[in-house]
């Protein structure tokens, strides 16, 4: 009979167990459904909205005059960051003949004005993909990825396709210096490979992007200096 006891009794202790620990996981797929929600919603933030409004010390109306919330607020100041950008890289892309040396000068600078004002990375982690809208950046680089498709400076034959290696592959890059320090020859590596996909030979993409390039530079001015020596970078 004693034994007969403990056998029911270690039975309990695991069905209590199992209920215990089906509870946790049923918890846990219920957090991160409302997560999901919540990351995946379009909706206004108005703790964004708030925070905007006390840096900037105007009123909600005056908010609300130019912007009807927080994303149409995120989508405007991509696109001015964004032409920035593209303003700083083209006298570094237009000084160059051959395509695969633009589009290698492209990526490099683009890396340059990130790893030199830190507070991009964060930013573009939210809003990289708003910045692929701009109408800068939607002419400058697939007229680079035309003239080496025509000239078969590379291999591609899709135009979409070619600027999705090229964009997607920056903006992963731009998330990997937001979560941690990257190498000094981060850029040239990235324009290499990025070259490569294209279809340029290795060994040619390898000199490409490691030829001297003048340093990009912003205006005192711009945007995307005023606002990281007013905290962008922080975070």
């Amino acid at each position: 009979m004693p034994q007969l006891v403990h056998i029911a009794g270690m039975a309990s202790s695991n069905h209590r167990a199992r209920v215990a620990a089906l509870r946790r996981e049923r918890m846990r797929l219920r957090l991160l459904e409302a997560a999901l929600s919540v990351f995946g919603q379009a909706a206004d933030e108005p703790g964004v909205v708030d925070e905007v409004i006390s840096r900037a010390k105007v009123s909600r109306g005056t908010f609300y005059n130019y912007f009807d919330n927080a994303d149409g607020l995120l989508r405007a100041v991509a696109d001015a960051v964004g032409t920035e950008l593209m303003q700083a890289v083209a006298p570094i892309v237009e000084a160059r003949d051959d395509p695969a040396e633009r589009m290698g000068a492209g990526v490099r600078s683009w890396i340059s004005l990130v790893e030199r004002h830190p507070g991009l990375a964060y930013f573009f982690r939210r809003a990289g993909l708003y910045i692929l809208s701009n109408e800068q950046v939607r002419t400058d680089m697939p007229r680079d990825l035309v003239a080496g498709m025509k000239s078969r400076r590379f291999t591609i034959d899709e135009l979409e396709l070619g600027f999705v290696l090229v964009a997607g592959t920056v903006l992963a890059a731009i998330n990997t210096m937001a979560t941690g320090k990257v190498p000094r020859t981060y850029g040239s590596k990235l324009a290499e490979r990025i070259l490569m996909s294209l279809g340029v030979e290795g060994s040619e993409a390898r000199a490409i992007s490691r030829a001297r390039i003048a340093a990009p530079a912003l205006s005192p001015d711009s945007l995307i200096v005023r606002s990281i020596g007013a905290g962008l970078s922080a975070g």
